[in-house]
C-alpha cells in the first residue's frame, strides 16, 4: 500500500521504470536511478532501512531542481562578465573549430546555449546534465530529444541523457566519441580524478577534450561571489552565490588544484595545453593518448 501512494504521489515524475535489480521494489525515475547513492552517501538513508525512502529522496532533489531553476533564471536574467565575455567566446571558438561528422559529448551540459547553436548538422551529439530541468529547457529550446530509452535502436544524431560524474554515466547509445566537452562542471564534483578517468573511456585514441573549471590560484577572488561563506576549507567552499535574482543558498565550488588536475590529464594525453580565461578561470585542452591508461 505505501508503495502504491508513493507511486501515484510522484506519477508525474515517472519518466520510465528502471530495469535495475538494485532497488526493484520501488517505482524508480531515472534521477532515482543515477543519484541514489549519492543521496545515501549525503543523507545516510537507504532504501533497505527506511520506508520513507522515496519521499526523501524527493524532497532532497527537489531542493536541487529548485536551486538550478534558480540559477537558470538569474543567468538569463543579468550579465555575467566571466561567462559572456571570457568563457563563452572561447567555447565557442572550439565548437566551431570542430569538423563535420564528429562525435562529441558534453559533460553538465545544463540548458545547452554554450554548446548547441555551434553545432554542425552532420555531427553527432549527446548532452549529459543532471538536472531534469535544465535538460528540458535544452530539449525545448533546441529541438533535440531526451533519450528515455537507451537500448532504442534507432539513434538520433542530437540528444541529451540524464547522467552525473564521476561514475554515474549510463551507457550511451554511441559509445565511443571524437570530441569531449567538460565546462564549468569539474568544480561540482569532490573526486575531480575519477571524473575525468570516466570521461576519458568514453573518448577514442586521439580524441580531443575540452575542460574549463575555476582557475584555483584565483580563490580569492572567487570566494568574493559568495554572499555568505558557511563552510570554507583547503578543498572546498560552502556559501549563498549572489545572483541577479537573489541568492543560490548552500552552493558548493570545490577548488581542484590546477596542477594535480593537469598531473592527471597528462596520465592520459598525447597533449596538454592550459590556458588562464580572464584570470578566474582555467581552460584544459588534450588530446586522448593511444595507450592511455584506465
Amino acid at each position: 500500500m505505501f508503495v502504491f501512494k508513493v507511486y501515484m504521489k510522484y506519477l508525474p515524475h515517472m519518466r520510465g521504470i528502471t530495469k535495475s535489480a538494485d532497488l526493484a521494489f520501488l517505482p524508480l525515475t531515472p534521477e532515482m536511478r543515477i543519484l541514489w547513492t549519492e543521496f545515501t552517501r549525503q543523507t545516510g538513508y537507504g532504501p533497505a532501512r527506511e520506508a520513507d525512502y522515496i519521499e526523501k529522496f524527493y524532497e532532497w532533489y527537489n531542493k536541487i531542481e529548485d536551486k538550478r531553476k534558480t540559477f537558470v533564471d538569474s543567468i538569463h536574467s543579468g550579465k555575467d562578465v566571466y561567462r559572456d565575455e571570457g568563457l563563452h567566446p572561447r567555447l565557442r571558438r572550439k565548437i566551431e573549430s570542430i569538423e563535420d561528422g564528429r562525435f562529441i559529448i558534453e559533460f553538465g551540459c545544463g540548458t545547452g546555449e554554450t554548446v548547441l547553436p555551434y553545432l554542425k548538422p552532420n555531427q553527432w551529439y549527446i548532452g549529459i546534465d543532471t538536472s531534469r530541468f535544465s535538460l528540458e529547457y535544452a530539449s525545448q529550446t533546441y529541438g533535440i530529444p531526451i533519450a528515455a530509452d537507451t537500448e532504442q535502436e534507432e539513434i538520433p544524431k542530437k540528444y541529451l541523457q540524464f547522467g552525473a560524474l564521476p561514475d554515474a554515466i549510463p551507457l550511451p547509445l554511441v559509445k565511443w566519441f571524437d570530441e569531449a566537452v567538460a565546462s564549468m562542471v569539474l568544480h561540482h564534483v569532490a573526486d575531480c580524478n575519477a571524473s575525468i578517468r570516466s570521461m576519458m573511456r568514453l573518448l577514442l585514441p586521439g580524441a580531443n577534450y575540452f575542460i574549463a573549471t575555476f582557475n584555483s590560484d584565483a580563490r580569492p577572488e572567487i570566494d568574493e561571489l559568495f554572499g555568505v561563506v558557511k563552510q570554507r576549507d583547503e578543498t572546498k567552499t560552502v556559501g549563498d552565490f549572489n545572483l541577479p535574482q537573489g541568492k543560490l543558498p548552500d552552493e558548493t565550488i570545490y577548488f581542484h588544484d590546477n596542477q594535480a588536475l593537469h598531473n592527471e590529464l597528462q596520465k592520459h594525453s598525447d597533449f596538454v595545453h592550459a590556458e588562464e580565461c580572464m584570470g578566474i578561470l582555467q581552460i584544459f585542452e588534450g588530446i586522448k593518448r593511444n595507450n592511455a591508461r584506465k
